[in-house]
């Protein structure tokens, strides 16, 4: 009986020892400190690869610095203006001309109106003629002040039955008196019309000369005039380029515009093409964008 008790209490002993031991036999501890330092060196190459890519970002980025704007036709450089080269020339027929130093014949515009026509009889109070037709204009005073009376006037219209007349009449006399009240001059031209053709409501546009002092000043053609909101502007050459410069205007013509400031005898300006090169300031200006 004794016996039995030792054997029973060894094989009890030898299964518990059994249970204890791992289940499956004996697995290695993973090696969690080696794989930790193997994602430390990804992380830092990662860091490193996006560090690098930043710095490629800001070297673009900055490159962009004092970048001239390339637009269709033309380049504008800031503070310089828009480089003259045979890609400019040929896209806007580019003109470069001198600026003189002539006297400008100034003239203005007159849109009179026929008040009374040639089949009237002579009138014994106003002075006016039979065989003449009469109209009024009105115009500023400053100008009507320039006019003298019995100057000549070239007038054009689309008369009646006459698709493009064209005659010459005259100053006949300039009226101050409703300056006060309209703010306006009133010019009375006489027109010759033996045939009839201008009877009373036509309407006719003419152009009158101006007193000059004769006194030469900078002229430049009115096609090298810039009108912008901001003012007159004209394009002067700088060595390699055309820079918007602002001008004042004095005495003017169909043909020739007087600068009394802004240019000299002798300066370069651009004479054509001056509204297609302002685009292309403003494009590279004004969030036009790049154009390569």
């Amino acid at each position: 009986m004794k016996m039995n008790h030792i054997i029973i209490t060894n094989l009890l002993s030898l299964t518990l020892l059994v249970g204890c031991g791992p289940k499956g036999g004996a697995q290695p501890e993973p090696d969690h400190e080696g794989h930790s330092d193997h994602a430390e060196e990804a992380g830092g190459a990662n860091e490193a690869h996006a560090d690098k890519h930043q710095e490629g970002g800001e070297e673009a980025e900055g490159g962009h610095e004092g970048h001239n704007e390339e637009t269709e036709g033309g380049v504008f450089v800031p503070e310089k203006g828009i480089a003259i080269n045979d890609e400019t020339r040929a896209a806007f027929g580019l003109e470069i001309g001198d600026v003189t130093a002539e006297p400008v014949a100034a003239t203005t515009s007159l849109t009179a109106q026929v008040y009374r026509d040639a089949s009237e009889e002579s009138a014994d109070t106003g002075g006016e003629r039979s065989g003449r037709a009469y109209a009024t204009a009105t115009l500023d005073p400053k100008l009507a002040n320039e006019l003298t009376e019995g100057e000549e006037v070239a007038f054009r219209t689309s008369a009646a039955g006459d698709s493009d007349a064209s005659v010459t009449g005259k100053v006949w006399k300039i009226d101050d008196t409703q300056v006060p009240v309209t703010g306006m001059a009133e010019v009375l031209v006489e027109i010759p019309d033996a045939d009839g053709r201008f009877p009373i409501g036509t309407f006719l546009t003419g152009e009158a000369a101006l007193q000059s002092d004769g006194l030469g000043a900078a002229r430049i053609p009115r096609s090298a005039v810039l009108d912008t909101a901001a003012g007159p502007f004209a394009y002067v050459k700088d060595g390699d380029f055309l820079k918007r410069t602002p001008i004042k205007i004095g005495a003017s013509n169909g043909e020739f515009v007087e600068v009394t400031e802004g240019l000299y005898e002798g300066d370069e300006i651009a004479v054509t093409a001056v509204q297609a090169l302002y685009i292309t300031e403003l494009r590279a200006t004004k969030g036009g964008g790049h154009s390569h």
